[in-house]
């Protein structure tokens, strides 16, 4: 059940200037509820009518059906967010013809009456532009997407997440939305959440109304940056992660989980993270590329690349942008016992590309030492776990 207050078609004035046969054939499937209230939908109203109208939907209770309650919800989200060329392509595919005065709710409506999932999808892709949070896993290697998921493949994963659902008590009926756009795939997992009570007070009694919320989950494959990302509750991310690399890829750790390497240094602490002089058999190491998404709410990629990137970005007073997300690092390093310098290049939070296998150790070390590989406690031992990819 969809929360709801007063929304604009409760206001009296604005019920009056919208077509009434199209909020008629809206409101049609709860005329019994209507009638119940007082109002009549077959009469068309007059002014005290549309003040009795708007009172009604403006004041639910505990009669109301969740149905119109989600309706009004949806409709209302949809006709303040979604682009008028969308709502007219919706129109067009459904073969309905719209007035050239008709207003945006009014759009909303007419597709509705005729398929009320046509305005919930775009309602989902309303859910999907407000969220800006996620948890990045690079992939194990560079393979191509096996293929767009069938309806039949989602729902199969959707039938083994209920699995998980339902033994947690978030009750079972879990959905995937796939949405396409550009070089993403866009995942919209539904599912409920721990059963809820609350007091409720009509007429003078009190009571209780029982409801399951619903959550919406995000999870999001870049074909570009071949990153996967979600957005999720911390409990649900691993196994997301686990279940979109077996849909995408065949296998469950194409995108690995553990948070090894981060590039945060380099913003830090500038050149000085490159120092490694502590570090037995290596001369010097040189931040040669570095790929970073900006700061925005339209995604630019960047790689900057230089025989020496920091050297160039002191020539030209510049630097890393505030607030980038550091994607990927190449360093270039000289080893004691070789003359020719050796490419590392970090991806967080998981993979490290090596030219060469017997680079790891003293690269492992100069990462670890200047913080480039996050440690963590392992029975109160620190731990530093293993190369996960080498090239």
């Amino acid at each position: 059940m969809a929360a709801f207050s007063a929304l604009t078609i409760s206001r009296p004035a604005f019920l009056k200037a919208l077509d009434w046969a199209t909020v008629q054939g809206f409101l049609k499937p709860y005329a019994a509820y209507l009638a119940a209230r007082g109002f009549d939908l077959e009469t068309p109203p007059d002014d005290d009518g549309f003040a009795a109208l708007g009172d009604i939907l403006a004041r639910s209770g505990a009669d109301t059906p969740n149905a119109l309650l989600d309706a009004l919800f949806i409709t209302e989200e949809t006709a303040h967010g979604a682009a008028p060329d969308d709502l007219h392509d919706d129109a067009k595919r459904l073969g309905i013809v719209l007035p050239s005065e008709a207003t945006m709710l009014e759009t909303v409506f007419r597709i509705w009456n005729a398929s009320p999932d046509a305005i919930r999808a775009r309602h989902m892709e309303l859910t999907l532009a407000k969220v800006r949070t996620f948890e990045f896993y690079n992939a194990e290697d560079e393979r191509a997407l096996l293929q767009i998921p069938s309806d039949a493949a989602l729902k199969a994963v959707a039938t083994g997440l209920d699995e998980w659902f339902d033994k947690r008590r978030r009750g079972r009926g879990c959905q995937i939305r796939l949405f396409q756009r550009d070089t993403e795939l866009w995942f919209l997992i539904s599912h409920g959440e721990l059963f809820r009570r609350v007091g409720t007070w009509e007429d003078g009694r009190s009571g209780s109304l029982g409801y399951r919320p619903d959550k919406y989950d995000v999870v999001v494959y870049d074909e570009l940056t071949k990153e996967l990302r979600v957005n999720a509750a911390l409990n649900l991310r691993d196994l997301y992660r686990r279940q979109f690399g077996l849909l995408l890829f065949g296998t469950e750790n194409h995108f690995p989980g553990e948070n090894k390497y981060s590039l945060e240094p380099l913003r830090e602490q500038g050149e000085k993270s490159l120092i490694c002089a502590d570090v037995p058999g290596l001369n010097w190491v040189k931040l040669t590329r570095l790929t970073y998404e900006l700061k925005g709410d339209k995604r630019i990629k960047r790689t900057d690349a230089a025989e020496n990137l920091f050297e160039s970005y002191d020539y030209q007073k510049t630097g890393i942008p505030p607030g980038a997300r550091l994607m990927s690092a190449s360093f270039s390093g000289r080893f004691k016992d070789n003359p020719r310098p050796r490419t590392v290049t970090i991806k967080p939070t998981n993979v490290a590309l090596y030219t060469r296998d017997g680079d790891s150790h003293a690269i492992d070390e100069w990462l670890m030492r200047r913080g480039f590989i996050q440690q963590r406690k392992v029975a109160d031992y620190a731990q530093t776990e293993c190369v996960l990819a080498i090239a």
